[in-house]
């Protein structure tokens, strides 16, 4: 299976990423079938450069994208606004402060503890009843 993804390249601190067609299994910087682009996200001006119709062509031919990939060609106008994906690196749990419990009509209160009160409905199975030849067999033990 072909995938669209980054190769990166370059010097320390200073990233420069190959948009390449690749097998997926094989290492992220080891071979390549095709190089159709670049980003060099350290640039002043974020240089992307997209061949276009290859980034077409690749995806006729059923090739996956990287999230990344798929983000820089809805912003180069290959892929529509719609098709971006965002993603979330981090969750962060909020903490919510406790707030003084704020007064509730009585009528909202007594409706949160009757719900409370109520006990929860099961349905007990009733046991089925013997056959003859149950019923039979029993007799005889």
């Amino acid at each position: 299976m072909v995938v669209l993804r980054l190769r990166r390249g370059g010097r320390r601190h200073d990233p420069h990423y190959r948009i390449v067609a690749q097998e997926k299994r094989s290492k992220l910087n080891g071979a390549y079938i095709e190089s159709i682009g670049h980003y060099h996200p350290v640039a002043p001006n974020k240089e992307l450069v997209i061949d276009k119709e290859r980034a077409k062509h690749w995806l006729s031919q059923g090739a996956q994208l990287s999230v990344t990939v798929n983000n820089l060609f809805v912003k180069d106008g290959v892929l529509p606004k719609e098709a971006k994906i965002s993603r979330v690196y981090s969750q962060k749990k909020k903490v919510e402060e406790e707030k003084p419990a704020e007064a509730k009509p009585a009528e909202e209160v007594k409706e949160a503890e009757t719900k409370a009160e109520e006990p929860a409905e099961v349905e007990i199975e009733k046991p089925q009843e013997k056959t003859e030849d149950e019923k039979l067999e029993e007799e005889k033990k």
